[in-house]
Parts: C-alpha cells; sequence; structure tokens
C-alpha cells in the first residue's frame, strides 16, 4: 500500500470513528488523562505505593487531578443525557453534573490507574443539568503503563431504572 492509499485509509477510519462515535447510544466521552498520569508518575517517582491511602490521606488531589481531566469530545447521546443543548455548555456546568459521589469514583479511577489496571468500572449518581440525579455505570479502557493516556474513551450507561427496580425490589 502506497502513502496516498493508506492516507485515504485513515481518513475513512477516522470518518467511520467520528460517525459510529456521535450515532452511539450511549453516553461516550473521549478525554485525555495525560496529566493525571504524569503526576501519578511524579508521585510513585517520590516512593508513594499505596494508593488509595495517599488520596485518603490527600483529598484535595482527586479534586485537583479531575480537573486535570481534559475533555475531548462528548457524543450526541451524551448532551441529551445530561439536558444539554451543546457541547460547550455541558462542559462549562459540569460542576452541577457531578456530585460528591462522582468524586469518590474518580478516586477509583485513579487508584486503577496508579496500579496499572486496564479496565475500571463503578456505579456513581451524577445530574442532569436540570437538577434531576441519574444513576450511572461508568466503564474505561485503562491503557498499559508506556500506553497513551491522550485519548481514553469513556462510557457512561443509564442504570436509574435499574437501580428503582432493585430498589422496588428489595423493598418488597
Amino acid at each position: 500500500m502506497n502513502e496516498k492509499d493508506m492516507s485515504a485509509e485513515q481518513t475513512f477510519s477516522e470518518k467511520r470513528y467520528k460517525t459510529i462515535f456521535d450515532i452511539a447510544s450511549v453516553s461516550l466521552w473521549e478525554e485525555d488523562y495525560s496529566e493525571i498520569k504524569k503526576s501519578i508518575n511524579e508521585l510513585k517517582s517520590k516512593g508513594i505505593t499505596d494508593f488509595r491511602k495517599y488520596f485518603n490521606e490527600t483529598p484535595d488531589f482527586v479534586y485537583k487531578a479531575a480537573q486535570m481531566v481534559k475533555i475531548l469530545n462528548v457524543n450526541n447521546f451524551t448532551l441529551k443525557f445530561y439536558g444539554a443543548r451543546s457541547k460547550d455548555e455541558l462542559l462549562k456546568s459540569l460542576d452541577r453534573v457531578f456530585t460528591p459521589e462522582s468524586y469518590k469514583t474518580f478516586k477509583e479511577l485513579f487508584i486503577a490507574i496508579a496500579e496499572g489496571k486496564t479496565h475500571f468500572e463503578s456505579e456513581a449518581v451524577n445530574k442532569t443539568l436540570q437538577g434531576e440525579p441519574i444513576d450511572i455505570l461508568i466503564s474505561v479502557t485503562i491503557p498499559s503503563e508506556d500506553g497513551e493516556f491522550k485519548n481514553l474513551l469513556v462510557s457512561i450507561f443509564d442504570i436509574t431504572r435499574l437501580k428503582k427496580n432493585r430498589r422496588c425490589i428489595k423493598g418488597k
């Protein structure tokens, strides 16, 4: 395959990815975690090995690290899911989306990254921009230690009805 064919193939693949990303019926976030990975590596170089203990003793790190996450893109479903009219509106309103529980989930994700895990999954509660609580399942595939942390794909599934049904069954 010559260079021109490879470039055309890459363009086709990028367009295909963008189409799939945009039409997926699940909330997808493309995020850059490279600054968090860099901070975790700096902590490791200082001899920190128990990240759960460190994050529990230094809760400010989790809040600062969460601010380091760069959101590169969200799909159309994400906008509808959170009740946003545009990507810009959503990104400017993340303080209304995240709950204190969200930061516990961030902490667990950062621990998973520090421990070299390749997958992270957790239930959490977020809010729509209208203030409605939504139960979510967040799933992240984490690159290997030497991998790129610049384009992590985060999937968020709405499990609100499932959680309500569980509560109803337990209440009987």
